[in-house]
């Protein structure tokens, strides 16, 4: 079963990743719009639910984003796309409670259950530890399996790539080896003035 047919698993732990720059977070909330409103994603079927978009680095933007969103969609409100403008921490119980009776809480004011909880980004949610340790990114990993698995949701995790691209997302190679799906993401074309 899938979230966006062919792209992102039901219940499943993913991550996008990428160079600052290359549209991650708009991509994630491109995705995130589509399947709160249930419109399929560029022929991709996509599943109705709400949504849990979580905006570590402070939310600035998003509000716009969205309603340009609608607004080229042709969508009056996306009412089960819910929002956080600071991070929460996955490697803390106690935040992972609170993301638990939070989508619990967008689940009875919506009607729908959250089928997708975005972490953008994984820097911002990993609350100072370092991301090159295999223990902290262990317990990172369990927070969103916990997460996973209590609220059946997909966790997708905005990240950052390293120095090099193509060897992947950084830091410990324990959040590869525990993903469902990753997908990395490029920018193509230099000039970006029709989106600005």
């Amino acid at each position: 079963s899938f979230v966006i047919k062919g792209l992102i698993p039901e219940s499943s732990l993913a991550c996008i990743y990428g160079p600052s720059g290359s549209f991650k977070s708009f991509l994630a909330l491109d995705w995130a719009c589509h399947i709160a409103s249930g419109k399929d994603w560029d022929g991709y079927k996509g599943k109705q639910g709400a949504v849990l978009y979580v905006a570590g680095e402070g939310g600035f933007g998003v509000t716009k984003r969205v309603r340009a969103w609608e607004l080229q969609n042709q969508v009056s409100n996306i009412g089960n796309l819910a929002r956080l403008p600071v991070p929460v921490f996955p490697g803390n119980r106690d935040q992972v409670q609170t993301i638990i009776d939070y989508c619990d809480e967008i689940k009875s004011t919506t009607g729908h259950k959250v089928q997708l909880i975005i972490l953008d980004t994984l820097a911002r949610c990993y609350g100072g530890k370092d991301e090159n340790s295999s223990q902290d990114m262990g317990a990172f990993i369990a927070g969103c399996d916990m997460i996973k698995q209590l609220t059946g949701a997909t966790v997708l995790i905005v990240h950052h790539s390293g120095k090099s691209v193509e060897k992947g997302g950084r830091g410990s190679s324990s959040l590869p080896a525990a993903l469902d799906v990753e997908y990395q993401i490029n920018r193509s074309g230099e000039d970006l003035q029709e989106l600005i």
